[in-house]
């Protein structure tokens, strides 16, 4: 129900003049179905180091399906549109330190690794500017 409500208003704001409040954590991924060719558009927390992006997503969500086997996406980073191939996994030990990278002192994250998937997505170096 939340996402029904939180997602829209994130997307906007994300896309927004005013993304400087949310997108030093939060990402626009934008995955194109594989049969339907419809662009799904979702907010998720991501890290960066160099020319690789990662995130983490939940089972129960659909989108990331379409990544399976590798596909490209667009990423809307602080305001920059970027292009990566992604790669998605559910190998719990890739899940795990994919969190510990993204949420470096966080207790309890390894309650969050099961049923999440990692994401991991090569974007040239030359798009990134220096954090």
């Amino acid at each position: 129900m939340w996402r029904k409500l939180l997602n829209p208003f994130m997307i906007w704001l994300l896309r927004s003049p005013l993304h400087f409040f949310v997108s030093k954590r939060t990402m626009l991924i934008y995955v194109k179905g594989r049969k339907s060719g419809k662009v799904y558009t979702t907010p998720v927390d991501y890290g960066r180091n160099n020319d690789e992006v990662y995130a983490i997503t939940s089972m129960k969500y659909a989108w990331w399906k379409n990544l399976r086997g590798g596909d490209d996406v667009d990423l809307l980073i602080q305001g920059k549109r970027l292009t990566g191939e992604a790669q998605v996994t559910d190998d719990s030990q890739i899940v795990l330190d994919t969190l510990r990278k993204m949420y470096p002192n966080r207790t309890g994250i390894e309650r969050i690794a099961p049923g999440s998937i990692a994401l991991h997505i090569n974007v040239p170096v030359v798009l990134l500017e220096p954090q």
